[in-house]
């Protein structure tokens, strides 16, 4: 019987402030609606640099989930299947609805940490998941079989050469 294992995945994307900025002033609501939820809209306030940063964040769960966004890949996510609010304390939470929240929980991930940054332009989001991946736990227990009759092979290669025989 394999041990357990847990597991650990991470995700980061930057996004230029500008690039948002631009985006708004060019299709406004229809974007807003499009990338974000409505409580993330109101949290931000039409501050470019606070949807950069929620921008960056759904491209990182993605990453860290292994796909892409729904518009570049079947396999993919929503936009709105990422929300990124705040704590009272300005700490920001995640919370993943619809295939986001599908996948991490076939992939096994339980708990997610974010943290968000925007300074000279650039916006930027890091996501690290916890939980008992199973495909990373089917890999590890493969390898630690691996690894274990290997060095049983190893060792009695070695007890052959120096003598050492059981009785």
């Amino acid at each position: 019987m394999a041990a357990n294992h847990s597991a650990l995945t991470t995700g980061v994307d930057i996004v230029e402030i500008s690039r948002i900025a631009r985006v708004m002033a060019q299709f406004g609501e229809r974007f807003l609606e499009r990338v974000y939820t409505p409580a993330e809209v109101r949290l931000a306030a039409g501050r470019p640099a606070e949807l950069a940063a929620r921008f960056a964040a759904k491209e990182a769960v993605a990453k860290a989930l292994g796909v892409g966004m729904k518009m570049l890949s079947a396999t993919g996510i929503g936009w709105r299947d990422v929300e990124v609010l705040s704590r009272p304390s300005g700490q920001p939470t995640l919370t993943l609805r619809g295939q986001a929240k599908t996948l991490a929980e076939e992939q096994g991930w339980t708990e997610w940490a974010i943290s968000l940054s925007h300074d000279g332009g650039i916006a930027i989001a890091f996501v690290v998941a916890l939980g008992m991946n199973q495909e990373v736990h089917q890999k590890s227990a493969t390898l630690s079989n691996s690894k274990s009759d290997a060095d049983s092979r190893r060792f009695s290669q070695i007890k052959s050469k120096i003598g050492v025989h059981q009785r």
